[in-house]
């Protein structure tokens, strides 16, 4: 009957249109006090008015409550509207139910909403509406939609249901409304948290089975805005996260199921996503066969440890923009994308990471690093087995490509990874720039990896300047101590290429060392370092101390390359020919230090005297080659070892320090955790990140010098993690370690409880004889720990004639979980000695055991402890 392109139209209820009255309100200013009431209407003419059947256009206090609503393309349309309410409303044979655009403050409740089309109620622009009591279905559509600006809106005890699988019941672009419990969507009841704090009463959620589909597109877990909330224990699968968490502070995610059921297609599917995510962890869990694994955005000091990451369609762990992160020991495979994807997006920074003792295998790529426009500087790649990947093992691409922006990878560490077997370059580095500006790789450390069997180079540095006055920097990087081989292109490459149209700056690969590297049976060249380009420079390298054996060329340097040293290599059966050398560059360091070993030529002394030299060519000349391979190793005397080891602890990590030996040639200390090896470092500490809390570690140190001589006695020191926060603790302590008849001695047990709440607790005290396998319990009982409770307990005991032999005593104690199957919570023990007269251990002590436990236990029988006297 009416047909409206826009509402801005004044339209009276004396029209009546098919039959029936239009209820179409434009900028009606009512008040409180007088509110317009619409009640008990029953509107169900088909083809009035293609709007809706309610209209409520810039109003205020419009309240239609009690009627019945068919046949339109909306039920109730409200726009630019406050203080409206829309109640008790049954509507059907509509296409969308319930529209509200650019509105505040209105109460939508208690309707009966079947929409046939168009989603039951969708939200646009909107705020602090109250959301409550409704049943939506929602034929085809969301049942309810909010836009990305709709904010603080309450929504409250709906039941909810979409019936097409391709839509969720709850589609909620913004996170930040409040969303309580007692609402149900497809069957499955919401746990949304916003602006909540655990700070003083934890927030835990545990042992949920939440595995119904398309739920909600954030997920079955949603965190915005808080702070102290614990998941853990959780089955959580099937939609748009299994936990989302937008802005949060101390949030730990542990030991979930967060993975997607095969039979399921979903898109954009998360195990985590986050945005903003600080102080947390994030342990244990399984998010496999989702679009994504674990997804982290603008991350903080937060570590993601022992998770499984398997089978996802694209990557396995994303990040971006993160600083001081902690990603160790997870298993990342069979990812369709990358393993893990780590992102600097334009103005970005993303340093002080470290990436440690990972399993990457069978993903695109093992690890995929793009810097674009940002910082990525000091992060740690460490101990991570990378292999059988379908593509590059570590990429890392800096790029810049708008004018007087730069981009940089400087000082990281990519250390004691083994790169294996992958398709593609194991590490692969492109540095681009393009137009005025700077990319650059510079100070960066690849040492001590095993990269071997890759299709495509060992390791590949790229510089690329384009157009106008572009630098791309690849300098002062040290590749060390590294075994290439068998890999199907050159060991090592590097390369610069500038094709800068307008006034290049310049490409530079200037400065690096590659240095004590095994580069062996490679296809291509052992080391090749060239450039392409007016302006590309390859100047002040150093190649020293490395075998470079059975590959193409030994060592090939470009006609860009000049002023590089190359000395005290070994150079042995390299098939096409040892070096190449398409410039001049120095191959010896002159008569005292000397040039290489080159196993195709005869020479006397070690260095020979410069009469019998080596020819590369020409004008590249070795004029004091090596009679024996590694000639140049005289010294044999390895470094002291390292003191003042000692450690700071704290839950996840543990700081070790030392003082280094004073030796001159000392290089550096091989540090290895639990007797694997972790890292060889100069610097006097390592920190250990990623730990178990409550755990007992091992570090082992060998310091070696600069002739490789290591010194092989061990110098270990034990440390133990903290306990978990929120976990209660016992100790127990005497006030001597030796005692004989007649003396007292005071026993201090001491109970903490670090949490806001009070802790129930089995109490368990063994008095024991090692030495005669002895244990009985002297003291058995339930405690209630107060909050925030920490006090400590001084019982006397006295020493009574325990007979003429001494013997070895151990007092224990113990906090169990008063459900079984009992887990201890926390244990401590104390060691003592009673003396007596006689040997200490004899063959049976001269008094029973039972009968000292008897006597002790009438004393301990009257300590009083918390919660209970006992």
């Amino acid at each position: 009957g009416i047909w409206l392109n826009r509402a801005e139209h004044y339209i009276t209820s004396d029209n009546t249109v098919n039959g029936e009255p239009i209820y179409h309100f434009y900028k009606v200013q009512a008040y409180e006090e007088e509110p317009v009431i619409v009640e008990n209407l029953v509107l169900t003419k088909p083809n009035v008015i293609n709007i809706a059947k309610m209209t409520i256009w810039d109003s205020r206090y419009i309240i239609v409550r009690n009627c019945t609503l068919k046949y339109s393309e909306k039920g109730v349309y409200m726009s630019s509207s406050k203080f409206c309410t829309v109640s008790n409303i049954s509507m059907s044979r509509v296409d969308g139910g319930i529209h509200i655009y650019d509105s505040e403050e209105n109460e939508i409740n208690s309707n009966e909403i079947k929409a046939d089309k168009n989603g039951g109620l969708y939200l646009y622009n909107s705020k602090e509406n109250e959301i409550s009591s409704n049943n939506i279905k929602a034929e085809k559509g969301y049942g309810i939609y909010m836009d990305a600006n709709c904010e603080d809106n309450n929504l409250k005890t709906n039941t909810v249901k979409s019936e097409i699988d391709n839509y969720y019941g709850l589609y909620i672009e913004n996170a930040r409304n409040w969303i309580s419990q007692d609402n149900i969507v497809n069957g499955e009841q919401i746990y949304h948290f916003y602006k909540a704090d655990g700070s003083v009463t934890p927030i835990i959620l545990e042992n949920l089975v939440l595995t119904k589909p398309r739920v909600s597109n954030l997920g079955k877990v949603v965190i915005a805005d808080s702070q102290f909330i614990t998941v853990r224990n959780c089955t959580l699968k099937n939609s748009g996260s299994g936990v989302r968490v937008s802005s949060g502070n101390g949030i730990t995610i542990t030991n979930n199921d967060l993975s997607t059921d095969d039979f399921l297609e979903l898109y954009n599917t998360y195990g985590i996503y986050a945005d903003g995510f600080k102080y947390g962890e994030i342990t244990n869990n399984s998010a496999c066969n989702n679009q994504y694994g674990i997804s982290m955005l603008n991350m903080d000091r937060s570590t993601i440890s022992k998770n499984k990451l398997n089978a996802n369609k694209k990557n396995g762990l994303y990040l971006k923009d993160s600083t001081y992160g902690e990603i160790t020991g997870n298993e990342i495979s069979s990812n369709k994308g990358n393993g893990f994807y780590f992102y600097t997006t334009s103005g970005g920074t993303s340093n002080k990471n470290t990436v440690e003792n990972n399993t990457l295998s069978s993903n695109g790529k093992g690890i995929y690093i793009y810097v674009y426009q940002g910082n990525s500087n000091e992060n740690r790649i460490t101990n991570n087995s990378i292999n059988s990947n379908e593509g590059i093992g570590i990429h890392i691409h800096v790029k810049s490509d708008n004018y007087d922006v730069s981009s940089s990878f400087n000082e990281n560490q990519i250390e004691g990874n083994t790169i294996n077997s992958n398709k593609g370059t194991g590490i692969y580095a492109k540095i681009y720039k393009y137009e005025r500006g700077s990319s650059n790789f510079n100070k960066n450390r690849m040492n001590d990896n095993e990269i071997k069997m890759n299709t495509g180079q060992g390791i590949y540095l790229y510089a690329e300047g384009v157009d106008r006055r572009p630098t791309t920097n690849c300098n002062e990087n040290r590749i060390e101590g590294n075994e290439i081989e068998s890999n199907t292109g050159n060991g090592i490459l590097i390369y610069g290429y500038e094709h800068g149209y307008s006034d290049p700056r310049g490409c530079y690969q200037n400065s690096n060392k590659i240095r004590s590297n095994t580069i062996n049976s490679n296809t291509g060249n052992g080391i090749k370092i060239y450039g392409s380009g007016d302006k590309s420079y390859c100047k002040y390298n150093k190649v020293e101390e490395n075998t470079i054996s059975q590959n193409k060329v030994g060592t090939h340097l470009g006609d860009k390359c000049s002023s590089n040293k190359i000395f005290h290599n070994n150079f042995i059966n390299n098939t096409e020919k040892q070096a190449k050398d398409d410039k001049s560059n120095l191959w010896d360091e002159g008569a005292e230090t000397g040039g290489n070993y080159w196993a195709d030529h005869e020479c006397t002394g070690n260095p020979s005297n410069g009469s019998q030299p080596y020819k590369i060519d020409a004008d590249s000349i070795d004029h004091y080659p090596f009679q024996s391979e590694s000639g140049w190793i005289t010294d044999l005397t390895p470094p002291a070892s390292i003191t003042n080891l000692q450690s700071t602890i704290g839950q996840t990590w543990i700081n070790w320090t030392w003082t280094n030996p004073a030796d001159a040639d000392f290089s550096h200390v091989t540090v290895y955790l639990d007797g694997t090896w972790r890292t060889n470092t100069s610097a006097p500490y390592y920190n250990s990140y990623g730990l178990t809390p409550d755990t007992w570690y091992e570090i082992g140190t060998h310091t070696v010098d600069t002739s490789g001589n290591i010194n092989t006695t061990w110098v270990n020191e034990t440390a133990e993690t903290l306990p978990p926060t929120g976990k209660p603790t016992i100790s127990i302590s005497t006030d001597k370690t030796s005692y004989k008849a007649g003396d007292t001695m005071t026993v201090n047990i001491g109970f903490k409880n670090p949490t806001a709440t009070s802790v129930d607790s089995y109490f368990v005290w063994y008095f024991g004889l090692p030495d005669y396998g002895y244990w009985t319990p002297i003291m058995t009982t339930q405690l209630t720990l107060p909050p925030n409770f920490d006090q400590s307990y001084d019982i006397p005991i006295p020493v009574g004639n325990w007979g003429s032999a001494g013997f070895n005593a151990t007092w224990r104690v113990g906090l169990l979980e008063t459900t079984p199957p009992y887990k201890t919570i926390s244990e401590d023990t104390a060691d003592w000695k009673y003396t007596g007269e006689g040997e200490t251990a004899p063959e049976t002590p001269s008094v029973l055991p039972k009968e000292i436990a008897k006597e002790i236990k009438k004393t301990v029988e009257r300590a009083e402890l918390p919660g209970e006297k006992v």
